[in-house]
């Protein structure tokens, strides 16, 4: 009998530690993962909609002290990964875009 197994389609399930049906989480994880959810929702609101600039640098600033608590945190939870993802996203995002008005000035001296 051959027992090779294909792996041509191999499906990865990730199961975080609190959806787990032994998990029992402490005090602290529920308060954190309860600001995440608030945090997470804020900025989803916008995302049918074109966000600018205030309103995702508003974000990052507001929730900065809850993404730099995660240093002592491991991010093994659903809610505190979906936040903890997304804002590192955003604020990539925004670093780069702190270039734009620079290189915009650039591109106006290189065609004169």
């Amino acid at each position: 009998m051959d027992k090779t197994i294909e792996r041509k389609n191999l499906i990865l399930i990730d199961i975080q530690l609190d959806e787990m049906v032994s998990f029992k989480p402490s005090e602290e994880i529920l308060i954190k993962s309860q600001k995440c959810i608030l945090a997470y929702e804020e900025l989803m609101q916008h995302q049918n909609s074109v966000t600018n600039k205030e309103i995702y640098c508003d974000w990052l600033e507001k929730h900065y002290d809850l993404f730099k608590s995660f240093d002592s945190t491991p991010i093994i939870y659903t809610d505190l990964i979906q936040f903890y993802d997304l804002y590192y996203i955003i604020n990539e995002l925004n670093d780069s875009l702190q270039y734009n008005d620079a290189a915009t000035e650039q591109l106006k001296v290189f065609k004169l």
